[in-house]
């Protein structure tokens, strides 16, 4: 195992990320139990002084099953630790209390845990999902570490505030440091201020270390720690200068390079010489080399050279056994067949190529055996890629405020039928001794309006521009009512033109394709890795879209590095298999690269031929290419907008799969729309534009979305800034000093030159190359495979990065003038970082954030609000409300939709649809969400000892209110025990009435009203009743039921208990229901 570094600058005003505090700690604890085992460690790493042998044992404790526990004493033991108390837990060190059960993330787990308790007993452990919240998984114990590497409870304060007295006298209560930790405010930043928190100097490593551990490490150790000690001694200089700053000496944080060797002494070890000029004595000579260069480049051609001419015998390894026959098959091309063997041992069989299952990640050459050790990543880079986690995928449409349960006092909200106040929260009214729950939506002149919760299918909160001076409506007024009108007809007409669109694609024919099932299943096989669901799902949809006659158009949305690619892949092999030529349209030259050598990878064992047409090709190559692809030669051709320029004549073109959509201006999406509108479309995006979004949402274009990140990936630190030198100078220093690289964003080729001389002179140890569209080819070509192969670090470059080569070293990216930007160039900025395991920071700065505008601060507020974890979807919503409507209708139409607002405006766009697609006639807007009006006077709700937080009750009364049919109901119901525990009588009742609203809806009962005397049942003049069977019923208890009119029934019973009667009110239905005669 690795112990991680903090990865932060000495003396940084950025704390290290979560999950690294996590790592450290849990090692920490665990590595005394450790009996045998590997510990990885860093130079820097290991010179810093850690807590206190004894801290991390004394503050964790142990959770059992069946074991007693004292409920309020775990929570004070959290809290004494670390963790916070939050309404949901989402991240490590956070725990929530629901009644019986408490949630909690514990430091060193991958998954939180949900504790059941009956009284003061834990009766069950579980694991719990952090995106649906659910459970998965039964455990029996759970260890719980303290969250931070120092003490925050009042012990731990108390020694903070002694220390820092007699070390800072001078400063005292005014600095912010010292005010956050006395008042338990914020523990931010405070790692270089850990030993303020021990009476005891902290420890080393090397005390959490067994006596017999063996310690291999290099023998340029003590250059490394000096250069090391260098920086820290300057960045304590600069800093001590500051008279704002807190600075402890170096000599407290770390050990000196004498004390390093002094501890090493202490142990067996073993000494590993690398330098050349160095007295040997002692040393037994090294039969291990490095592997040759060409390894490091992933050069395919130089590296199956040098094993064709390697004398002796050749080892590969792998490390993920489904990989073994697209493996084999590969070297098999190569005339390389290796033997599996388990261990070392069986090399000395007559055989001259090998291959072991292990984690071999750089390879060797053992000179003495003339062995050569190869990790098969060296050969082919995706084979080193790690599975992905596989997650319950959270629902991607959930966005800032489209759910009732992120509402904020004051927020705008809009009811259907009286317009747009502002909401004031939940109520609880008490009326013939039944408590109910209400929602208070305040109008124009202080008039306020009580919502029951079973009326919430009528509310939606108000998303659109200018949400806070939004005008309130009149209760009673005649504005809104003809607004409505307005509303209406174009919400209808906004349908007809959408729908028509479907129609004219749906009209034409398009190319029915075949697929060869067992090519196919070879093909999926020679994938290096294993798909996620989410794109098993995506690819299984794109392989039905292929085999209708009707072209296909779907947009595959999904993240940078998420697996876009390989859907476009698999679905260019059915396409390719049918005799049928596939282009692939992408924005750029570097993205159109990166594409090329993809494909060229995934297609190599096919015989087809893959090309490429961009700028980089000369005028012949380019002639060459397009009489290849008239005569049906190219089978895949990738490239830029030069294609849709290109008079191109296609053999037989049957796909066309487009990258980045929302980089191709209408221009060109015009000249697709006339060259390829019988063909397959396949759009592939992080964040797609207004108009496709609006068509996908509503279900005029097909839609898939994958939303699962790679395993082990850290969420991108983000940071909305003013512009400050000395930022930029820690930023850029903090990736570099760590071996990374940086792209610096300056979207001005006129002074970009002079941005690379400031920050030359600003961080003479950067190494600075510029990037811009306006270089010669070959020039630019030669800068980005530079920085791909790490010769330099720093890259000051325009946007064309926005979609280009992955490269996992650059982990930090500034962008200047960022409110400038687009929200999904932002976030496809963004996207170029974060590719590694390593920590990854994004500086987006601004001259002044007093003076951006208001949609430059939502756009900024909407990036640094979503993580890069399946994000660009929901920035895609965010950017469509951020500019409004107008992008979807025009401004004409659009004026006086920003009334209703955008989450409601889809809402009853997708029922109009509906509506005219099955050839419903247009109705008014309550219509389009009319429900049956149900009143059975019984407490339904959720008790607030139940649900504590009044978001998530909210949430949960508008996810009922919004449910579609029984099943909908069942899963809420199953959520609600499986977060809160089993549900209070009210809570019931809430859950049953919804039941009997569906079973109302399904008969056709407009009304029905009960207490536990008395009950009426109002039809629908076209409903479904069977009357002989009432008419039965009558008969057999005539004293039960009285018919007043030909749609309104009276029924009469004595009930004791609410519930009983409702459940009685639910069965009556449930039987009527089954007697139901079907008309056609």
């Amino acid at each position: 195992m690795v112990f991680p570094d903090w990865q932060i600058l000495p003396y940084d005003h950025i704390s290290p990320d979560k999950k690294i505090i996590s790592s450290r700690i849990s090692i920490l604890y665990h590595l005394s139990k450790i009996k045998k085992g590997l510990l990885i460690v860093a130079i820097q790493t290991l010179l810093q002084k850690i807590c206190p042998y004894k801290y991390i044992y004394r503050e964790s404790f142990l959770i059992k099953k069946d074991n007693f526990f004292e409920f309020k004493n775990l929570i004070s033991k959290l809290e004494n630790i670390g963790y916070h108390k939050k309404n949901e837990v989402k991240e490590i060190g956070d725990f929530s209390i629901k009644k019986s059960l408490v949630d909690i993330y514990p430091v060193g787990t991958i998954s939180p845990y949900r504790i059941y308790f009956t009284e003061n007993k834990v009766f069950n452990l579980k694991l719990f999902n952090i995106n649906n919240q659910l459970t998965f998984k039964e455990k029996k114990s759970i260890v719980i570490m303290p969250k931070n590497e120092f003490p925050i409870h009042q012990d731990g304060i108390d020694i903070f505030r002694k220390n820092y007295n007699q070390i800072f006298s001078k400063i005292m209560e005014f600095n912010n440091f010292y005010k956050n930790v006395f008042d338990k405010k914020n523990f931010f930043s405070m790692e270089y201020l850990q030993p303020l928190f021990f009476v005891d100097p902290l420890s080393t490593l090397f005390d959490y270390l067994s006596k017999n551990t063996l310690i291999i490490y290099q023998d340029q150790y003590q250059k490394k720690s000096n250069e090391f000690w260098k920086k820290i001694t300057e960045r304590y200089n600069i800093l001590q200068k500051k008279c704002f700053d807190l600075i402890i000496k170096p000599e407290k944080m770390w050990i000196t390079t004498k004390e390093l060797s002094f501890f090493l002494k202490k142990y067996s070890s073993v000494r590993i010489l690398l330098s050349k000029n160095r007295d040997t004595k002692g040393f037994i000579k090294n039969n291990y080399k490095k592997l040759p260069e060409f390894f490091l480049n992933n050069n395919t051609d130089e590296i199956f050279s040098f094993l064709k001419h390697f004398s002796g015998k050749i080892i590969f390894s792998l490390t993920q056994e489904e990989c073994i026959k697209t493996f084999l098959k590969i070297l098999a091309s190569k005339n390389i067949y290796p033997k599996y063997v388990k261990n070392i041992t069986d090399f000395k069989q007559k055989f001259n190529y090998f291959y072991i299952i292990g984690n071999l990640y750089n390879g060797f050459i053992n000179v003495k055996n003339n062995f050569l050790f190869v990790p098969i990543n060296k050969i082919f880079p995706k084979f080193n890629q790690k599975k992905p986690l596989t997650l319950i995928k959270k629902n991607i449409f959930q966005k800032k405020k489209n759910h009732l349960n992120q509402l904020k006092l004051n927020d705008p909200i809009i009811h259907i039928e009286h317009g747009i106040g502002r909401y004031q929260g939940l109520t609880k009214i008490k009326t013939a001794s039944i408590e109910s729950e209400y929602l208070i939506i305040l109008y124009a002149e202080e008039d306020k309006l009580y919502i029951p919760i079973s009326h919430l299918y009528l509310i939606s909160p108000y998303v659109g521009i200018l949400e806070e001076n939004v005008p309130l409506h009149k209760l009673g007024g005649d504005s809104w009512n003809k607004e409505k009108k307005k509303i209406n007809k174009n919400i209808y007409d906004h349908a007809a033109f959408l729908l028509d669109i479907y129609a004219q694609r749906s009209s034409q024919d398009g190319f029915s394709f075949q697929i060869d099932t067992k090519k196919y299943e070879l093909f999926c096989k020679e994938f290096p890795f294993k798909t996620t669901l989410d794109q098993d799902e995506a690819i299984k949809c794109v392989l039905n879209d292929m085999k209708k006659s009707i072209p296909m158009d779907r947009l595959i949305c999904g993240d940078v590095g998420f697996g876009k690619t390989e859907v476009a892949i698999r679905a260019a092999f059915i396409s390719v298999l049918n005799n049928k030529q596939v282009v692939v349209l992408v924005p750029t030259t570097l993205l159109a690269q990166q594409h090329f050598d993809n494909f060229k990878k995934r297609f190599y064992n096919w015989s087809v031929k893959v090309d490429i047409l961009t700028r980089f090709r000369n005028e012949k190559e380019q002639e060459n290419i397009l009489k290849k692809i008239k005569n049906g030669d190219i089978k895949i051709l990738i490239g830029t907008h030069k294609i849709l320029l290109k008079n191109i004549n296609w053999y037989n073109l049957g796909l066309l799969v487009i990258d980045e959509e929302h980089r191709f201006g209408v221009y060109h999406k015009e000249i697709i729309k006339k060259k390829y509108s019988n063909i397959d479309i396949l759009t592939l995006t992080a964040t797609p534009i207004p108009r496709t979004l609006n068509m996908a949402m509503t279900g005029i274009k097909d839609l898939s979305i994958i939303s699962q990140p790679p395993k082990e990936r850290l969420e991108i630190k983000t940071f909305i800034e003013e512009y400050n030198p000395i930022l930029v100078k820690e930023a850029i220093l903090r990736e570099i000093s760590r071996g990374g690289q940086v792209y610096y964003i300056y979207n001005k080729v006129k002074n970009i030159n002079n941005i690379a001389r400031k920050l030359s002179n600003l961080i003479p140890e950067a190494n600075i190359k510029i990037g811009h569209g306006k270089m010669k080819n070959t020039e630019l070509k030669n800068i980005m495979n530079g920085f791909y192969h790490h010769r330099f670090n720093v890259l000051v470059c325009t946007t064309i990065i926005e979609s280009g080569i992955d490269i996992p070293k650059a982990n930090t990216i500034i962008i200047e003038n960022s409110d400038c930007f687009g929200l999904s160039q932002l976030h496809q900025l963004r996207g170029r970082i974060g590719r590694s395991n390593d920590q990854a920071y994004a500086f987006f700065l601004v001259n002044n954030l007093k003076k951006i505008t208001s949609e430059a601060k939502k756009r900024l507020d909407a990036i640094s609000s979503v993580n890069n974890f399946g994000g660009g979807f929901t920035l895609s919503n965010e950017d469509l409300e951020i500019r409004g409507i107008g992008e979807l209708l025009g401004k004409e139409q659009s004026g006086h939709i920003q009334n209703i607002g955008f989450s409601l405006y889809l809402k009853l766009l997708k029922k109009a649809i509906k509506i005219l697609k099955n050839g419903g006639e247009r109705s008014s807007l309550e219509e389009l969400v009319k429900k049956s009006d149900i009143e059975l006077y019984a407490p339904s709700l959720f008790p607030s000892n139940y649900i504590f937080d009044v978001n998530k009750r909210l949430f949960y009364y508008k996810k009922i209110a919004n449910s579609k049919n029984k099943n909908d109901i069942e899963k809420i119901k199953f959520e609600l025990v499986d977060q809160f525990g089993k549900l209070p009588i009210p809570a019931k009742n809430l859950i049953l009435i919804s039941k009997i609203r569906f079973l109302t809806e399904e008969i056709g009962i407009l009304r029905i009203k009960s207490n536990n005397k008395i009950g009426i049942i109002e039809f629908d003049k076209h409903n479904f009743i069977n009357t002989e069977y009432l008419l039965k019923l009558f008969k057999k208890e005539p004293d039960l039921w009285k018919m007043e009119n030909s749609t309104k029934l009276n029924f009469f019973h004595d009930f004791k208990d609410n519930y009983k009667r409702l459940k009685w009110i639910k069965n009556f239905l449930k039987n009527l229901n089954k007697k139901i005669i079907k008309f056609k």
